[in-house]
């Protein structure tokens, strides 16, 4: 079994990474003996809440008290790099929490680091792991190479998530801890969905507005478009909405697809239609499955002694992306894409 610490203790632990971890498929595998908590009375509630856990200050004074395989990184992203080059240093296993850093420099100074470095890394880029984006994942490879595809991803919040309530402050909307709006928050997910689907893409076109919230200092709504060899991705995002809602196209040859939220994909091969059921991506017990499926790999992983920079390589490729969409949104331009 691997022990390991978690670094930040906020609402994403909480509510999905240790129920992740306290999983059938996990419990026997990965365990989490520690937490290390910089608010202090996050760390003294948290610690009468979570009793078989031992609550520290900072990594170091976890470190002279335990002995730990892995970290697993989940502080506001500011603070990522910190701690990724902390646990490269001591060469532990690493799970860090998207996005990994807040911009270019930062992805390419860890990837540099990660050069050397002989553990294993993963993001959590969660999301591929969901049956619904799997489906979507079939349908484009088994798509002609000669035909274009058009892919849309809509997601609808009401209002950036405030995560732990103890926690006055909303660092979500605050650009200095968070890298971005809904862009670094939420937009990260589809474009690194985007790459998994179809591949790297060869520009990107962005608007980032501040729409509804106008208290945030940061966009509440941005469109992306990123062109392909093969097609088109638009993403379409909002914290101004009524109400929570997702839906996603596909349209590639012969074959579409269209999730209007819930457990329905409807798919139509030549104008007939099927409809197939997914869990739906809402609903917090599937969503922790994509977590369990995730450290399930990074265990695997880690047990063989993987170094394996794959994950790194892509989230670095999404960091990329995101911070030429904002470039792209502030001079109002199409931007290239150069795949290094």
């Amino acid at each position: 079994m691997l022990q390991g610490a978690v670094i930040g203790f906020g609402g994403i632990i909480q509510k999905s990474h240790l129920p992740a971890f306290a999983d059938s498929m996990l419990r026997t595998k990965l365990k989490i003996k520690a937490a290390v908590e910089l608010n202090k009375r996050n760390r003294i509630e948290s610690g009468k809440k979570y009793r078989d856990l031992n609550f520290y200050a900072s990594f170091e004074e976890m470190l002279d008290n335990e002995k730990i395989d892995f970290v697993d990184i989940a502080t506001p992203p500011v603070y990522h790099k910190e701690y990724i080059e902390k646990a490269i240093s001591r060469n532990l296993n690493i799970i860090c929490e998207k996005p990994f850093v807040l911009n270019t420099k930062e992805a390419l100074y860890i990837y540099d680091k990660l050069s050397g470095y002989n553990g294993t890394f993963v993001v959590c880029h969660q999301y591929k792991y969901s049956p619904l984006w799997r489906e979507f994942k079939k349908a484009i490879e088994a798509a002609p190479k000669t035909k274009k595809m058009f892919l849309q991803f809509n997601v609808i919040r009401s209002k950036a998530d405030k995560g732990t309530e103890m926690f006055r402050n909303v660092w979500r909307i605050d650009k200095n801890i968070s890298g971005g709006g809904i862009l670094a928050d939420t937009g990260i997910h589809y474009i690194y969905l985007s790459l998994w689907l179809i591949g790297k893409p060869r520009s990107v076109w962005s608007s980032a507005r501040n729409i509804t919230h106008h208290n945030y200092k940061v966009e509440d709504t941005a469109i992306v478009i990123l062109e392909f060899d093969r097609g088109i991705a638009q993403i379409n995002l909002t914290w101004g909405g009524n109400r929570r809602h997702n839906s996603a196209f596909l349209s590639s040859g012969n074959v579409s697809l269209q999730y209007l939220g819930g457990r329905k994909l409807i798919k139509y091969i030549n104008d007939k239609e099927e409809i197939l059921e997914v869990p739906d991506p809402s609903d917090k017990n599937t969503y922790i499955d994509l977590y369990v499926e995730l450290f399930n790999e990074f265990y695997n992983m880690a047990t063989r002694k993987s170094t394996d920079k794959s994950a790194a390589e892509e989230a670095l490729m999404s960091i990329k992306i995101m911070e030429l969409a904002y470039k792209s949104s502030e001079k109002n331009k199409t931007m290239a894409i150069i795949n290094e």
